[in-house]
């Protein structure tokens, strides 16, 4: 591949990255005009569903043998863990800043690269072990801020939660992840997680869409910019420069996120959180360099918080 190409590659990596990084701030938009987390959560999923079961049909992805068991573990995937995983992240979201809930979410590398450790599924090498103590110190930075003063101990809680069923999500979804194409995964879990958010607000009667103009441009934004653009742009990336590489351009999402909630949502960077953050993003890089993950560390195609 000639270097015009790579360069196209890292390009579609970073933009789909800061696509992912815009999803907060969406859904902090959509909170403060009065959507709740379970609306917010059926819209955004049906829509981003819809539009990639288009794009599925328009490139004619096929799911190949064992198409049943696959596509029943795919929306299991959305029920099951997914929707666990984005209801924690998103009630986070309402309690605490969308930056630290970005960063929060970020010690998922970590998370899966020690689970990994434990079940064996990786040898603990120094430079692995060197990486998983830079992401525990990051970790522990963003939490001794979150845990004091004006922020919500719950709502970090939930963040640290988030991360901990994403990294349980992407190690019991190792096997389907090679199985299906990506795309047709992401609409997979996405259908599974908007027929979720569906039953259980039907169930609870708790769905108000009685909301003004701005929450509905919100969750249009989360569905189509941080979730189905930012899905082709990751498969475009990843084509041209591989998974690797573009999991360690997607450490640019979290930055992303603290930036544009400094601009357009008028939040603080706390020193000692931006700190612990910026441990993170080096231990996802050192993490990258010390191994071939066995899982992809980026977040599974079409599968954001």
């Amino acid at each position: 591949m000639d270097d015009h190409q790579r360069r196209v590659g890292v390009l579609l990596c970073i933009g789909s990255a800061a696509a992912f990084g815009a999803l907060p701030i969406f859904g902090k938009i959509a909170f403060d005009h009065g959507l709740d987390v379970v609306t917010f959560l059926f819209i955004r999923f049906s829509i981003a569903s819809a539009v990639l079961w288009i794009l599925v049909a328009v490139r004619r992805e096929r799911v190949g043998g064992h198409a049943r068991r696959l596509i029943i573990g795919g929306i299991v995937m959305g029920v099951a863990g997914y929707g666990i995983q984005s209801t924690m992240y998103f009630l986070a979201l309402e309690r605490i800043d969308a930056s630290l809930s970005a960063l929060l979410l970020y010690a998922y590398p970590a998370i899966v690269t020690g689970a990994a450790i434990v079940l064996g599924r990786e040898r603990g090498t120094p430079a692995l072990l060197g990486a998983l103590g830079v992401a525990s110190l990051g970790t522990l930075l963003l939490l001794s801020d979150g845990l004091r003063g004006d922020a919500d101990s719950v709502g970090v809680l939930l963040g640290l939660a988030s991360a901990i069923c994403y990294s349980a999500y992407i190690l019991a979804g190792d096997t389907l992840v090679a199985s299906l194409p990506p795309l047709v995964l992401a609409a997979l879990v996405t259908g599974g997680g908007a027929g979720a958010f569906g039953v259980w607000g039907t169930a609870t009667q708790s769905f108000d869409f009685g909301v003004d103009g701005t929450a509905y441009l919100a969750v249009v934004g989360a569905a189509i910019v941080g979730t189905v653009l930012s899905v082709g742009t990751l498969l475009a990336g990843i084509e041209r420069v591989g998974a690797s590489m573009a999991s360690v351009l997607s450490t640019v999402e979290p930055a992303t996120t603290v930036l544009l909630a400094i601009v357009f949502l008028g939040e603080s960077a706390v020193p000692i959180q931006l700190g612990g953050g910026a441990l993170l993003i080096v231990a996802i890089v050192l993490c990258q360099r010390a191994r071939r993950p066995f899982v992809e560390l980026e977040p599974v195609p079409g599968v954001p918080a």
